[in-house]
C-alpha cells in the first residue's frame, strides 16, 4: 500500500544548526583607487579567514565568546578586540592586509564554530578617489 509521504518524510524532524560561516561576498568599491576594508567579527566562533580573488589571505586564528568582537583594520594594519586590546599576535604568519580594487571584487570568507543569530562577519570601507592638486 503506497502513501504520499514523499521521498524523505522525516527530513523536517532533523535538527540543523549553524556551526560555520563559509561563503563568498561581492565587495563593490565605487571609488577609483584601492579601498581598505575593516573587518568586524562577532563571536561566538573562531578562525576567521578572508581570501581575496588574488589568493591573498587574511587569517585570524583566535577564538571569540558570545558578544566578543575583533576588528581588523587593513589600512592601519591593526587587530583589536572589543576592549581595544591588541590581538595582532593571533593573526596567522605573514597576514596579507589586502585592499579592494575599484569595481566589484568577490571575496571568500569563513568563521568556524559559530552560532546562528549570534555570530556575525561585517565588512566596511570608504571608497577612495585619486585627486590631482
Amino acid at each position: 500500500m503506497a502513501t504520499n509521504r514523499g521521498l524523505l518524510p522525516d527530513l523536517s524532524r532533523l535538527k540543523v544548526s549553524a556551526s560555520q560561516m563559509v561563503g563568498s561576498l561581492d565587495l563593490e568599491n565605487s571609488g577609483d583607487a584601492d579601498a581598505y576594508p575593516v573587518w568586524e567579527v562577532r563571536g561566538p566562533g573562531n578562525h576567521f579567514k578572508a581570501v581575496a580573488p588574488s589568493g591573498d589571505t587574511l587569517e585570524w586564528t583566535g577564538s571569540l565568546l558570545e558578544g566578543q568582537t575583533i576588528t581588523i583594520n587593513t589600512e592601519l594594519g591593526t587587530c583589536v578586540d572589543q576592549t581595544g586590546a591588541n590581538r595582532y599576535s593571533e593573526l596567522a604568519t605573514a597576514p596579507r592586509m589586502w585592499a579592494i580594487p575599484p569595481g566589484v571584487t568577490r571575496a571568500a570568507v569563513q568563521f568556524l564554530d559559530t552560532t546562528a543569530g549570534k555570530s556575525r562577519i561585517a565588512v566596511s570601507w570608504r571608497p577612495r578617489r585619486w585627486l590631482a592638486i
